[in-house]
């Protein structure tokens, strides 16, 4: 399986995974997610902590 990251920002990252067979490495299957940050006590969509945004942009980065 490969993943990547297509995109983040503040309030979200959007994944792209492949699953791939082990034989041959054909492709047979994607998917793509749209995760939002959420702060469980303000129970709503939040901007996440620096830290973790430029972990994901490193990320990306290198999943490009």
């Amino acid at each position: 399986m490969a993943s990547r990251v297509l995109e983040v920002d503040d309030k979200r990252v959007r994944l792209q995974h492949g699953l791939h067979q082990r034989v041959d490495d054909r492709l047979v299957a994607t998917a793509e997610q749209l995760y939002l940050h959420v702060s469980t006590p303000a129970g709503k969509v939040a901007s996440m902590d620096e830290a973790l945004r430029s972990r994901l942009a490193q990320l990306q980065t290198a999943t490009a």
